[in-house]
């Protein structure tokens, strides 16, 4: 694959292909599993299909991951405006925030290790307006046979405290799987954004036991989880692989929105530092505030077993 594509790879047989072009997304992920068979793990996006709903892989969510309702924001006394770009809601809102959006850019590119970063002033004009901190955002990836890490630096390049959330949008091929997660409470939502209250789990969104991925009932199935003591979410094929995912320092990842889209076989497992709509929830759902000069740092790792 052409246009800038960043291919790793590990003397084992794992892979993952970067595309820096295209919002700097994960279109592929290869690792090997107990037995040492390789597993392509992520649905590819279709080819020519551009924007949320038609893109796969894992896209990087930045400043705010979810929706942002009616795509309006304030921040310190000032209003702001997103694009209403969510497919789901006749475009009333903003998704997934800005990263995804625009080309990122390759460095210190080895045979398993890959960093990519992005800058404000490399956003349009319109986003600028719309999110107008300085930033300066890098995602580290190293691959291993068994395991991908990625760690991103996020540091504030401006001259005021800046607003953000972040997270990933893997969209898993696992048909016939069962999924696990930790977490003992839930934001409910109403056009997939939090109402604004936490609560304990309802029986049919608790996955502290290993559920069968079609058993999550919705149109779509989507909900936020939050709080852990352990992993982010542990995905199974019985009798075949299982797929860890983590997340490092633990505390700034509290959220995770498990998202079931129509096709079949596919489930998306979104580690967040903050709930949807965080930008108006505030510090308890999760939003950040980095000051000038400030640096955030966090790691996600998947590894398969």
């Amino acid at each position: 694959m052409g246009n800038g594509a960043v291919w790793l790879r590990s003397p084992g047989g794992a892979a993952a292909l970067l595309l820096p072009e295209e919002g700097g997304r994960l279109e592929q992920l290869r690792l090997l599993g107990g037995a040492g068979q390789p597993r392509d793990l992520l649905a590819p996006t279709p080819p020519g299909q551009r924007g949320w709903g038609k893109v796969r892989g894992m896209p990087v969510l930045f400043p705010f991951p979810g929706r942002v309702a009616q795509g309006c924001y304030r921040w310190e006394g000032r209003s702001y405006q997103l694009p209403r770009n969510d497919p789901d809601s006749s475009s009333l809102h903003h998704l997934h925030g800005l990263a995804a959006d625009v080309a990122w850019k390759a460095e210190a590119v080895t045979a398993q290790r890959a960093r990519l970063s992005q800058r404000w002033e490399q956003l349009p004009a319109e986003l600028r307006e719309g999110y107008p901190w300085r930033y300066q955002l890098e995602a580290d990836y190293r691959l291993g046979d068994r395991r991908l890490a990625i760690a991103f630096t996020l540091r504030n390049a401006g001259e005021q405290a800046l607003p953000f959330g972040l997270g990933l949008h893997p969209y898993w091929q696992l048909p016939g799987g069962r999924l696990s997660l930790p977490s003992t409470s839930h934001w409910p939502q109403r056009e997939f954004i939090p109402t604004g209250e936490r609560q304990k789990l309802p029986t049919e969104l608790d996955l502290r036991q290993p559920r069968e991925i079609a058993e999550l009932r919705g149109d779509p199935f989507n909900a936020t989880y939050w709080g852990r003591r352990g992993p982010i979410a542990d995905l199974e094929q019985p009798g075949s692989w299982r797929l860890r995912i983590r997340a490092r320092p633990r505390r700034d990842w509290p959220a995770v929105v498990v998202y079931r889209p129509p096709e079949a076989g596919i489930i998306c497992t979104e580690p967040q530092t903050c709930t949807p709509d965080a930008v108006h929830l505030g510090e308890r759902a999760g939003l950040r505030a980095l000051l000038p000069g400030q640096r955030w740092r966090g790691v996600v790792e998947f590894e398969l077993r």
